[in-house]
């Protein structure tokens, strides 16, 4: 059997060094580390995320949601489907089932989320009781814009360069400081 770390322990393997210079430091994408934590949390049917519940741009009430446990109930319908004994298809559900590989489930989520923000649509993350964001696609025209070059080790001047980007598309992000989290007073 495979050594199966734990959710906790994956990401404190993967945790970026938070400042550098004063800046948070981010840490490149790593496919195998975000693959390892999808695996993590696949063979932890007990793990568990919080959730912030808002009624009326006010925090009503933080919920816990057992992720693993809902995709593995997916799981066994799939299984059910495919033919498989139902009482089978319950070992599922425990952790003496464990997911030896999540191989394709990066390109299938990732692939979804593209599509699904591509038709001009929003994407939320789960909104946490000190974050709420959401993700989108915008177009950004062509554009020429001429620029100053200099040499990067003598500052010596290299001339002007004219820089076209062809229309593209870009990610924006919206994300602000939760309502519930935001005070006002009069300072004068």
């Amino acid at each position: 059997m495979t050594n199966i770390l734990t959710v906790d322990e994956v990401l404190n393997e993967m945790k970026a060094s938070h400042k550098k210079d004063g800046k948070f430091n981010y840490n490149r994408f790593n496919r195998k580390n975000f693959e390892k934590l999808l695996k993590a949390m696949l063979n932890d049917p007990k793990f568990e995320t919080e959730v912030a519940k808002t009624k009326k741009g006010e925090l009503d009430s933080v919920e816990k949601i057992k992720v693993t446990q809902g995709f593995r109930k997916f799981c066994k319908r799939v299984l059910e489907k495919s033919g498989v004994d139902k009482n089978e298809s319950e070992r599922i559900l425990t952790s003496e089932f464990t997911f030896d590989n999540v191989e394709g489930l990066y390109e299938f989520f990732a692939t979804a989320i593209y599509l699904y923000i591509e038709q001009g649509n929003r994407f939320d993350l789960i909104p946490k009781k000190d974050f709420k964001g959401s993700i989108a696609i915008k177009n950004v025209d062509k554009s020429t814009k001429v620029t100053s070059a200099h040499s990067p080790q003598t500052r010596e001047y290299l001339g002007d360069f004219e820089v076209t980007k062809g229309a593209h598309k870009v990610l924006a992000v919206k994300s602000s400081c939760p309502s519930y989290l935001k005070s006002r007073k009069k300072v004068k």
